[in-house]
C-alpha cells in the first residue's frame, strides 16, 4: 500500500520523466527545439559517444548461436551474462 507522499513522489517522478526524450533521456525542452533556435545559437550542441556493453554483447552472441543451430527460442528461455575474466584473470 502506498502512502500519499509515496504516490505524490511517484507522480512527480513520472511528470519529470515525461519531459525527457524517450530515446536519449535528455530534456525535451533543450533538445527538441525549432531550427530558429539552432540558427540563433540558443540550442545546445551534442555529440554521441559509443559504448559497448560487453555483457549484452555476449548475450547477443549466445542468442545468435542458438538461433543458428536451430535451437528453440520459446518462452521461458533467458540468457544471463556471467563474468568469466577480469583484467586477464579467470573469475570463479
Amino acid at each position: 500500500m502506498w502512502l500519499g507522499s509515496d504516490r505524490a513522489a511517484a507522480l512527480e517522478w513520472q511528470a519529470e520523466d515525461d519531459l525527457k526524450c524517450g530515446g536519449c533521456g535528455k530534456p525535451r525542452d533543450e533538445t527538441m527545439v525549432s531550427d530558429e533556435f539552432v540558427e540563433a545559437g540558443l540550442a545546445p550542441d551534442y555529440v554521441a559517444d559509443m559504448w559497448r556493453c560487453r555483457a549484452c554483447e555476449a548475450t547477443g552472441a549466445k542468442k545468435k548461436a542458438v538461433e543458428e543451430e536451430g535451437g528453440e527460442m520459446g518462452s521461458g528461455l533467458y540468457f544471463i551474462p556471467r563474468e568469466v575474466r577480469l583484467n586477464g584473470q579467470e573469475v570463479s
